[in-house]
């Protein structure tokens, strides 16, 4: 601990920024976020949280899919362990949640941690929530409208991806230089 001690704080901030991208773990993005305004990422918690809220609001997280099968494109909850001491695995804490709750914001912040999750994985989520298994055309449009009008604040934006039948989404800095 001695040589961080006599390094500069914002060298170590960097550094810290690096290894959440590098080794994604909510813990460190937690501790991170107590020490950068924009919650060490480059997408901040206030817009994470605004494109969140409003997913909540819109429903139908899992568009076309069944909600557990949307979730494991997301992550591998099947082999991820759950938080909760009855269940062996993410997946039944998810559908245990979601069959008495049907609570989005609470699945997507206490949950999946979405707030607290890398840069990229955040980004691979906003990128599943539009794509077309998931969704289609019209109600994708009205999903990237939404996203992108937060996301433009933070210099990104959603732009479509000719790779998926001219429907496919890929999240793309905005900014200049």
């Amino acid at each position: 601990m001695k040589r961080l001690a006599e390094k500069d704080k914002n060298l170590i901030l960097i550094l810290s920024r690096k290894v959440v991208e590098e080794y994604p773990t909510s813990k460190l993005a937690k501790i991170l976020g107590r020490y950068c305004a924009d919650g060490g990422f480059s997408i901040t918690n206030i817009t994470r949280e605004k494109i969140l809220s409003q997913i909540n609001q819109m429903g139908n997280l899992e568009g076309r899919m069944e909600i557990i099968d949307f979730l494991n494109r997301i992550f591998d909850i099947k082999s991820r362990p759950s938080e909760e001491k009855y269940f062996e695995t993410f997946e039944y804490d998810a559908i245990k949640h979601m069959r008495a709750n049907w609570d989005y914001m609470y699945l997507l912040n206490n949950k999946m941690n979405l707030l607290h999750v890398s840069d990229k994985e955040f980004i691979y989520f906003l990128e599943q929530i539009v794509h077309p298994i998931v969704r289609l055309k019209e109600e994708q449009e009205k999903y990237v409208d939404m996203i992108n009008s937060y996301l433009e604040k933070d210099g990104y934006k959603l732009i479509n991806d000719d790779l998926f039948s001219f429907y496919g989404f890929n999240l793309k800095s905005s900014m200049k230089g």
